[in-house]
């Protein structure tokens, strides 16, 4: 296992740093280093070994984990610790059962375990512009620096907008009033529309976390929600995303199942209550120069929003052509599991 140098302006920040020969981390696909190796030549050398030696300088000043007790959903069970690890990952410790033991969170398991060809594409583009920009032109520690991290500032960038735009609707359902930037206002448009049309939902909490015990595995739900009509709760994830991928769909069924489970322990599921998981897309997208996405810019919202279902159960489908984000995280975690399981060998 070696250290490469990924690494961000801010020296404090280790979300930054990855670690060849460990699984991806919550929310972020660090396994982009497996490409990195095409960097090569004296100059790249030279940078891999300064930033080794100054990454491992600085591990012995890895902070703390952070931990925060969660609500629950519904007010069952708890309670439950969120655990951001300071090597990265998160973790839910499960206070209420014996032992307190630590399960991952849904994100985790769907990120360490799926391969997501397309962001891997994207990051391998970025490197191929940084690359072109510097055709014919000796690369300095600098300029490898700006190529390798160009992928991640976008992210980041991105998971920024997504984090104000959660506060923001977060402060909405709470009645509080709330500053919203211009680029975020059609945004705020496309919710209100969505909020319209699902007007008798009744709000249950937000910012809640689910469990199930039993297979192992948390998560935190950004809103949840009861309708009267259908006798359902749905749990619902915000996304900012480009578009509403299987990953999302397979991160609400999830919940949904924690949560219908939670319910069946506590003796509050009724005969004809469902649980139901949506996630709900505010579309924006980069503006286009002669067709192409001009990354350099910020992105633009617009006042459409998109919205689909995953089933936490398969009698719940509407077919076989509706993808099953049940069935499909159940594979994940069942490999996340099957890879942290100990091997017996015997040698002849």
């Amino acid at each position: 296992m070696g250290w490469v140098g990924l690494h961000c302006a801010e020296a404090e920040e280790w979300s930054g740093v990855c670690w060849i020969g460990m699984e991806p981390r919550d929310g972020m696909g660090w396994n982009e280093a497996e490409g990195w190796n095409e960097l090569e030549g004296r100059a790249w050398n030279e940078r891999c070994s300064v930033t080794t030696t100054k990454l491992k300088e600085r591990e012995v000043e890895m902070p703390d984990d952070v931990r925060i007790e969660m609500k629950t959903a519904l007010g069952i069970g708890g309670p439950v610790t969120q655990v951001t690890k300071a090597r990265g990952g998160r973790v839910y410790e499960l206070g209420h059962v014996e032992g307190r033991p630590q399960v991952p969170s849904v994100t985790s398991i769907v990120d360490g375990t799926m391969r997501n060809y397309g962001l891997e594409i994207w990051r391998q583009q970025h490197i191929e512009r940084g690359l072109e920009a510097h055709r014919g032109k000796a690369l300095s520690g600098q300029a490898i620096d700006k190529i390798m991290t160009a992928s991640l500032n976008e992210a980041r960038a991105s998971a920024d907008l997504g984090t104000q735009m959660h506060s923001i609707i977060e402060c909405m359902l709470r009645g509080e009033g709330v500053t919203v930037p211009e680029q975020l206002e059609p945004a705020v448009e496309g919710w209100l529309k969505w909020r319209a049309k699902h007007a008798s939902w009744l709000l249950q909490g937000t910012e809640v976390t689910v469990y199930d015990e039993a297979l192992g595995y948390a998560g935190t739900v950004d809103a949840l929600w009861f309708d009267p009509s259908l006798q359902a709760y749905i749990v619902v994830d915000w996304k900012t995303s480009s578009g509403i991928y299987s990953s999302a769909l397979m991160q609400v069924a999830a919940y949904a199942h924690a949560l219908k489970k939670m319910l069946f322990d506590a003796g509050r599921l009724g005969i004809t209550t469902r649980v139901l998981g949506m996630a709900v897309r505010l579309d924006n997208d980069y503006p286009r120069i002669n067709g192409t996405k001009d990354r350099s810019q910020p992105k633009v919202f617009t006042p459409k929003v998109e919205y689909a279902y995953a089933w936490g159960d398969p009698d719940q489908l509407y077919g076989s052509e509706v993808v099953d984000g049940w069935l499909a995280f159940e594979r994940c975690l069942a490999l996340s599991q099957a890879s942290k399981g100990r091997i017996i060998k015997e040698r002849l």
